[in-house]
């Protein structure tokens, strides 16, 4: 709340948005305790158009105000003068959204937005000792801050804090011991002539004229400044003739608002893109946008509850979204450790959605023409033609160095494969054409022998447009929901190769390695993960009492119990450590998808080093009875049938 003294009228109590406190008003009492009847017999007067709202206890009415003389106010339902609820100093509270040229804004001062959603004032973040001119969210418990004004220059708090807005209309924000040096101001496009600084319901903190409520007249406002956050309404843009940007800045810490490491915003060097930055280095980028969504981003995609518009022009490129439901709360969020979080406010901030939390997020993960998968054990594998650069840094789990083609290119007469459902590579070597059809876009792009991948540059009712990428392919990711397809430059002998080998080399193993009554596992494997499989039976096998159990050595590896699997004799000979690790890599070797098992190279070198081994996921075909653990019945058992699953054995040529 805020009880300015100015020059003003008298006439009547002030409403918001119409100029100061009258003068001589008394103002009264205005503790926070007088917000929404906390008190018995306070009173609450808000603008609402011509209307007041009293707030008396928890009944809340709409009156005329009679006058301060009278004290009085009149009922509208009834219209009759209600002498009970009248307008004392102790019991009246003013919200004020707006401060002009003659007033000034102090230490314990607020100014909030008509609706009550945001408060402007002097506050410490998290522990802090510093006060910092911030706006935050004023009606929920959680007061939390959503834009400061002096991020690297706190205030004392022992020195007061003054924000005064001149005549030109510009702000100067001060300690109170020294009203002649400032410690943060504002610029301004022109020179004001009646200006006002108003809190606005969006959040925004804007100082236009008086008279002037157009939007594209502000004179200055706070979503020009972004800090951590993003609002509903709030644009991530770039100008396209300044160059000016808004984006994302993160805290160095939540008690410190000073920048951290971390900005996240638009990119237009290439296809425009949103992209998140360790200083300078790219952390994360988003892909271009592709009609419905960011391409690599399907967060960013319009739903019944949250409307996202992606708008490229001649003056700007920019990013904004509407919620449904305007008295829905959100904000878009970078916290400290480069992390895009949104949340919707249920009573506490939920988090709905967070971006680039994945392995395969990470900018280069997989290398050239490598794709990253986050549901496979290794999340990298090469394209159809490709193979890996460092065929021994593959196979340990070092795969940024990428993939090369096993075929060299015969330009003209190359072709294509496509690739469904994909984060489009990198877009800083390119070309695009909105206009022409996917037919035309292949037949430019095999006609030019440094086009690598062509695809829809919109992926709306059928594709769009036309992309095309020179140079290695950067940065991609399976996105298997995603209507993103994109068709890479392969030489003709490959893709005839490639075709040939789709066909003829999978097969089917019918049989199963017959260790199921030794270990409780029943599993379609290769060759290499027999040799594991082999190696815990053998450990298994004097523990024969345990057969009704179908999946001991996994619900057994879950509970971090494996070593009950081994019999005592063999516990008192054998390496506690090799026996543990021994099993957990038999797992990796029989997991569900054949895709996630590890390679016969792979499995000798993780016998043969001591590094961290990911976690193995739920083996193939097996019997299972309660795999968290305790006796059920056989009417609980759930058998997976062996055609569900296949092992692909590549025939030698």
């Amino acid at each position: 709340m805020y009880n300015p003294t100015g020059s003003g009228s008298s006439s009547a109590i002030l409403k918001l948005g119409q100029g100061p406190i009258p003068k001589g008003f008394k103002g009264g009492n205005l503790s926070t305790k007088k917000f929404v009847g906390h008190k018995k017999g306070s009173l609450l007067v808000l603008n609402s158009g011509k209307d007041i709202t009293c707030e008396v206890g928890t009944k809340k009415r709409k009156v005329d105000v009679v006058g301060i003389e009278e004290e009085v106010v009149r009922d509208q339902e009834s219209n009759q003068l209600d002498a009970t609820v009248q307008l004392t100093d102790s019991d009246v509270v003013v919200v004020v959204d707006t401060i002009d040229a003659t007033q000034t804004l102090t230490d314990g001062d607020t100014l909030v937005s008509a609706n009550g959603t945001f408060e402007l004032g002097f506050f410490s973040p998290g522990s802090s000792s510093l006060k910092y001119l911030a706006i935050r969210y004023n009606q929920i418990l959680e007061k939390t801050i959503a834009w400061v004004a002096n991020r690297q220059t706190g205030i004392n708090t022992s020195s007061g804090c003054v924000l005064r807005l001149s005549g030109d209309g510009i702000l100067f924000l001060h300690d109170g011991r020294n009203t002649t040096t400032s410690i943060w101001s504002s610029n301004t496009t022109r020179v004001a002539q009646d200006p006002i600084l108003q809190m606005l319901d969006s959040g925004n903190l804007v100082v236009r004229e008086r008279n002037d409520i157009d939007s594209g007249n502000y004179l200055w406002q706070s979503f020009d400044h972004q800090g951590d956050t993003s609002l509903t309404g709030q644009k991530l843009s770039v100008n396209k003739k300044t160059g000016k940007r808004r984006s994302l800045s993160c805290w160095k810490t939540p008690d410190d608002p000073s920048p951290g490491n971390y900005t996240y915003g638009i990119e237009i060097i290439g296809l425009p893109q949103i992209v998140l930055r360790n200083n300078s280095a790219i952390a994360y980028r988003s892909g271009p946008w592709n009609g419905l969504q960011l391409s690599g981003t399907p967060s960013t995609r319009s739903s019944s509850f949250i409307n996202i518009s992606f708008v490229s022009n001649d003056e700007e490129v920019y990013l904004t979204s509407h919620v449904i439901n305007s008295s829905t709360l959100t904000r878009l969020y970078l916290s400290p450790q480069g992390i895009v979080q949104f949340y919707i406010w249920t009573g506490t901030w939920y988090l709905n959605v967070q971006s680039h939390s994945q392995t395969c997020d990470r900018y280069r993960t997989c290398g050239s023409y490598g794709m990253c998968n986050d549901d496979n054990l290794h999340m990298c594998s090469c394209l159809d033609g490709f193979k890996p650069r460092n065929t021994r840094e593959w196979e340990i789990g070092t795969r940024t160095g990428g993939c090369v083609r096993k075929t060299e290119l015969h330009c003209p007469t190359d072709g294509f494969r496509q690739i469904s459902g994909v984060k489009v590579p990198d877009t800083k070597n390119f070309w695009y054409n909105s206009t022409i059809n996917l037919d035309e876009c292949k037949r430019l792009c095999l006609k030019n022998c440094t086009c690598t991948a062509y695809g829809n540059l919109d992926v709306r009712d059928g594709g769009s447009g036309c992309m095309q990428w020179f140079g290695d392919l950067l940065d991609m990711k399976s996105l298997p929901k995603s209507e993103q397809n994109i068709f890479v430059r392969l030489a003709a002998s490959e893709l005839d190769a490639t075709d040939g080998g789709n066909t003829n080399s999978r097969k089917t193993v019918g049989n199963t390695v017959g260790v199921s009554n030794t270990v409780g596992i029943a599993v379609g494997v290769s060759l290499s993960a027999a040799i594991l499989i082999i190696g815990l039976a053998l450990y298994a096998i004097s523990r024969r009492k345990h057969q009704k159990s179908g999946m001991r050595a996994w619900r057994l590896f879950r509970e971090d119990s494996s070593w009950d699997l081994m019999a005592e004799t063999i516990k008192k000979t054998c390496n506690q450590t090799e026996v543990l690790r021994s099993i957990h890599i038999g797992l990796l070797c029989v997991q569900r998808n054949p895709d996630d098992r590890p390679s016969m190279s792979a499995v000798v070198l993780m016998l043969g080093s001591e590094g961290q081994l990911p976690q193995p996921k739920q083996p193939g075909f097996f019997t299972e009875r309660d795999v968290g653990g305790g006796d059920l019945s056989t009417s609980s058992e759930k058998t997976l049938l062996a055609n569900d699953y296949a092992i692909t054995i590549l025939d030698p040529r």
